[in-house]
């Protein structure tokens, strides 16, 4: 999804993780990354690479969280990926 970084950071569950937001209220998370490549407030389209893969935060191998928010709700990622 094109959108605007809203925020990156690090907590114990996510690890390293960003925050893309659109303009229709619908927020992505990367979380368990190794590197973040971009700041808040940089304008990413989908297929930009903003991080890397990793194994930061509450897991036991590298790999990638990935969620989607229609507002606060959590809603099926599978309806958004391509």
């Amino acid at each position: 999804i094109d959108g605007t970084v809203t925020k990156t950071g690090y907590d114990m569950k996510y690890g390293y993780y960003i925050v893309v937001s659109d303009n229709n209220g619908i927020n992505t998370v990367y979380g368990q990354l190794k590197e973040i490549l971009v700041e808040s407030g940089a304008e990413v389209a989908a297929g930009a690479k903003i991080g890397t893969l990793g194994n930061t935060g509450n897991v036991v191998g590298n790999c990638l969280s990935f969620a989607v928010f229609e507002g606060k709700t959590a809603v099926d990622p599978m309806d958004y990926l391509k």
